[in-house]
């Protein structure tokens, strides 16, 4: 038999698990269904994990997006990139970094003006 649903605040039994942000009947805080970039499954949280798990998703895409930017420059597997997969450093500073890196040595020279314009377009600023 399932085990029913509870409140990630206060534990109270749910009637059905939600499918999507709602309210519980008892202590009337917000409930969360998300993923996390750990866990694929689907599952009740607070609004803090709700943000933490936006947070490490935000983090997990902005890697890939880095690894796919530096991929072109056969430096999609360079250490630096490690270091972001155990939790260290900024994915966007460590990419601007390495295209910059990219820039100075890439070969042939076409790829450097690529590391530029991939440059020029991350430097661009927000209005």
């Amino acid at each position: 038999m399932p085990e029913l649903p509870v409140c990630p605040y206060c534990a109270a039994p749910l009637i059905k698990a939600p499918q999507r942000k709602t309210k519980c009947s008892s202590c009337g805080q917000t409930i969360h269904v998300k993923r996390t970039v750990e866990n694929r499954d689907k599952r009740l949280m607070t609004d803090a994990q709700a943000n933490a798990a936006e947070v490490a998703w935000s983090r997990y895409h902005a890697i890939n997006q880095v690894r796919q930017d530096l991929s072109a420059f056969g430096m999609g597997d360079d250490p630096m990139i490690g270091l972001l997969d155990l939790g260290m450093g900024d994915p966007h500073e460590i990419e601007e970094r390495l295209l910059l890196v990219a820039s100075e040595i890439a070969e042939p020279p076409r790829l450097r003006l690529l590391a530029l314009k991939i440059l020029a377009m991350r430097r661009k600023p927000t209005i």
